[in-house]
């Protein structure tokens, strides 16, 4: 029923891959010990928040019977 292509899969990985990177460089600078160190528990928030916020549109928007999908823009 809900179904996800190869494309949207990938942006969600590249945008999951650059906001945590974002996130975690915001929060310790340019250090990449310090960068390592917290891009785990980084991961873990960003993969709750904007994860679960990008497929919550899709199911939602799906159980009412439209097409929605993830693009990253620039393609």
């Amino acid at each position: 029923m809900y179904e996800f292509t190869r494309n949207e899969i990938r942006d969600l990985l590249i945008a999951f891959a650059v906001l945590s990177i974002s996130f975690a460089i915001c929060n310790v600078g340019t250090d990449p010990f310090g960068i390592a160190s917290i891009l785990p528990i980084v991961m873990i928030g960003v993969g709750a928040g904007f994860l679960l916020h990008e497929i919550g549109h899709k199911f939602v928007s799906m159980k009412y019977g439209y097409w929605a999908e993830l693009q990253l823009q620039g393609q």
